[in-house]
């Protein structure tokens, strides 16, 4: 039978067979595991992401705004401001097409560029350690170093219960093994044993033979 997969009510994952809407329990083992990643771990890690992505657009472009290219030209955006997610964040289209479209200074007297100002560039440097409202509080290094760390320690939780697991798995095989299972060595002390016992009452039997063989000579 063919093993399928399917949405619940709740949105988590249901297992079954093929053709039944019957869903078979997945309290534990690997199916719940990886239901569980789908449907828990991957989009809390996701939700991270796309905060992120969205506080860099935002905070980018919002000083962006304020600086001059070479053209001369002002309140343009660094990023495409429709990509708010870590999967649709996107530099912004002139910036693509050429890199004279990024803004490194502030526009000075009657709004010209002036060549070698990089108090945009320095400022938009600065928000890797500054904290931002959009973040708790929080740095963008600071909260990309969270998410990571977060992935990691459920990383190494997954595989510290797969490693704890494995080795509840042995321990049961070998008890059952004890029981059930055949041992040679204790098998060849039983044989021996019995072989052992055969002869004994093999000889008991020869002197007795030997005792009625004598009785009915002396008779």
């Amino acid at each position: 039978a063919e093993l399928a997969v399917w949405r619940a009510a709740d949105g988590s994952f249901a297992f079954g067979l093929a053709g039944s809407d019957h869903a078979l329990g997945t309290a534990s083992g690997r199916l719940r595991a990886l239901a569980d990643l789908a449907t828990t771990t991957l989009p809390r890690i996701q939700a991270g992401l796309d905060r992120l992505a969205a506080a860099v657009v935002t905070e980018v472009n919002a000083i962006h705004r304020q600086g001059i290219t070479a053209a001369g030209a002002t309140g343009t955006d660094f990023f495409d401001p429709a990509g708010v997610t870590a999967g649709s964040m996107a530099v912004a289209a002139p910036i693509r097409q050429s890199l004279g479209a990024i803004a490194t200074g502030r526009p000075g007297a009657g709004n010209t560029y002036l060549p070698g100002d990089g108090s945009i560039a320095l400022e938009l440097a600065r928000l890797g350690t500054a904290p931002l409202a959009s973040l708790g509080g929080q740095a963008l290094g600071a909260a990309y170093a969270g998410l990571i760390g977060e992935l990691a320690v459920v990383s190494r939780d997954a595989d510290q219960r797969a490693a704890s697991q494995e080795v509840l798995v042995a321990a049961a095989t070998a008890q059952r093994a004890s029981v059930s299972g055949v041992s040679l060595d204790e098998e060849m002390v039983n044989l021996m044993l019995h072989q052992q016992a055969y002869a004994a009452a093999a000889k008991l039997v020869t002197v007795a033979d030997e005792m009625v063989q004598d009785l009915l000579r002396m008779v």
